[in-house]
């Protein structure tokens, strides 16, 4: 299954335009679209157009949108050459713009393939302890079994990861391709690195601006590592990169973020 079925992409009016429905399923436990899952749909519908794969993505987050509003999704090929496609895409509600996403789409063969970054050293999935999401609605967190392989189990009461690194197991459903929209769905975790390395208060909470996704090797894989990598808190936003691994130590994608955050509300005081 690829990751724009997984979704609920289809087609729309005319040959470049796309609807998603949104539905609990693809939202995060705020109740609004995941931002991993606006972009993943946007980039399978410009893998769509293309008939290519996507190499590059990069989303900015312009709005938020709740069940039950309907996601169109239109895409502009700007620029066809005979190994890769410059493309644009905005998914918007009734014209309101959700997401506008810029996109490189292709392959060129080449005998150079090396991998510099390396992985965090990690126990497997299974000798780390899963994480239970809690939700009264279905979220997307739902879909994927998660176990955390290096950060703060419990918030309320571990010490932060002061290196900035934190790392996390996504368990994928069977039937689910390994695929750029896949991809930078699981790229959308920033926000819980973040977590990670500040103490429970600090942060109220965080809101991606953006997100993108850079496609280095495609492989099936049961599980995929997030190794998370917070570079900086200041200034009200949170920067950070997330290189995702499959089991086997290929580096599937680099993603990156940046997320504003949300300082705690001063507790208001009687007399």
């Amino acid at each position: 299954m690829h990751s724009g079925d997984f979704l609920g992409l289809v087609p729309g009016e005319g040959d470049l335009s796309w609807t998603l429905p949104v539905v609990d399923e693809i939202c995060s436990g705020m109740g609004s679209l995941f931002g991993g899952a606006a972009l993943g749909g946007a980039i399978s519908a410009l893998e769509q157009a293309a008939d290519r794969p996507v190499a590059w993505a990069t989303g900015q987050f312009i709005s938020f949108s709740k069940p039950p509003e309907v996601l169109t999704v239109d895409v502009t090929i700007r620029a066809a050459g005979r190994r890769t496609t410059q493309a644009f895409c905005l998914a918007h509600v009734d014209g309101r713009p959700v997401i506008e996403v810029m996109a490189a789409l292709g392959n060129r063969p080449s005998e150079v393939h090396e991998v510099w970054a390396e992985r965090i050293d990690v126990p497997p999935p299974l000798e780390c302890p899963i994480t239970v999401y809690q939700s009264d609605k279905p979220t997307i967190s739902h879909s994927f079994e998660r176990r955390l392989a290096r950060g703060k189990l419990d918030r309320s009461a571990d010490a932060p990861m002061t290196d900035g690194r934190s790392a996390l197991w996504f368990k994928l459903p069977a039937e689910l391709d390994v695929d750029a929209g896949l991809l930078a769905i699981l790229g959308d975790f920033v926000p819980f690195g973040t977590h990670m390395v500040v103490d429970d208060g600090v942060i109220a909470g965080l809101t991606s601006l953006d997100n993108t996704i850079r496609v280095v090797n495609l492989v099936p894989t049961s599980w995929v590592l997030l190794d998370v990598q917070i570079y900086s808190i200041a200034n009200g936003f949170s920067q950070g990169i997330v290189h995702l691994w499959a089991e086997d130590g290929t580096l599937l994608a680099t993603a990156s973020q940046t997320c504003q955050v949300r300082n705690p509300k001063p507790a208001k005081t009687l007399g």
